[in-house]
């Protein structure tokens, strides 16, 4: 019997740390396109990233940034627009107050800027059951909203992912790519105001983490 609950035991912990690990692997949407060549990221930056060999960011010192989207697959439902337009606002917001005073942000094209496609890919509130869904949107504009409760991720407690694109703006090169999820917590809910808290503050987290990055590579 002593053996029987140590089996027991174990068995429920590697369960567990499945369920643990297969929340944390970010979903693929397609807005990427080609997913070869991601690794790994570092500590504290994205779950994901790809670095072309041999390319010198530090040779950017603007960002043309196109509109941030929301892009699911074809079976995603949506919550209401209004609701989806306050998050694409939110998060451009986060990006202008953390980039924008070094990291000039225009909107044409030049052999120093650097073009930043992003799409927020996976969007969960942090209480679902309430979310008022609208109708569903085409792809690229829909948020998500079902519970990723068979991923053993926490419920009710929201995630947000994201995947970016770098590019050269002027040919249109891609540079780099990066993927990256964040869940939410049970004090995020308590202390989060919102029904989508969790997601604004993965928007303020990732326009620290950028501009971090660019920092280290132009040597700040």
């Amino acid at each position: 019997m002593k053996q029987r609950g140590v089996r027991f035991f174990m068995a429920a912990v590697l369960m567990f740390s499945i369920a643990a690990c297969s929340s944390n692997v970010p979903k693929f949407s397609g807005f990427l396109g080609d997913y070869s060549g991601l690794e790994k990221g570092p500590d504290g930056g994205p779950d994901l990233v790809y670095k072309k060999p041999g390319v010198n960011f530090s040779k950017y010192h603007k960002l043309m940034v196109d509109k941030v989207i929301f892009y699911l697959s074809d079976d995603t439902k949506a919550i209401q627009p209004d609701v989806m337009k306050e998050l694409a606002d939110a998060f451009e917001k986060e990006l202008v107050k953390h980039l924008n005073d070094a990291y000039p942000m225009v909107n044409q094209p030049g052999p120093d800027v650097l073009r930043i496609r992003i799409a927020i890919t996976d969007v969960e509130s942090s209480n679902p059951g309430l979310g008022t869904v609208g109708a569903v949107l085409p792809v690229g504009m829909a948020v998500n909203l079902v519970s990723n409760a068979a991923t053993g991720s926490s419920v009710n407690v929201g995630s947000a992912s994201i995947e970016a694109e770098f590019l050269d703006s002027t040919t249109g090169e891609v540079l780099g790519k990066i993927v990256d999820h964040k869940s939410g917590s049970t004090y995020d809910t308590a202390t989060l105001k919102g029904e989508w808290g969790h997601t604004k503050k993965a928007f303020q987290e990732w326009a620290e983490m950028l501009r971090n990055w660019l920092d280290r590579v132009h040597g700040k």
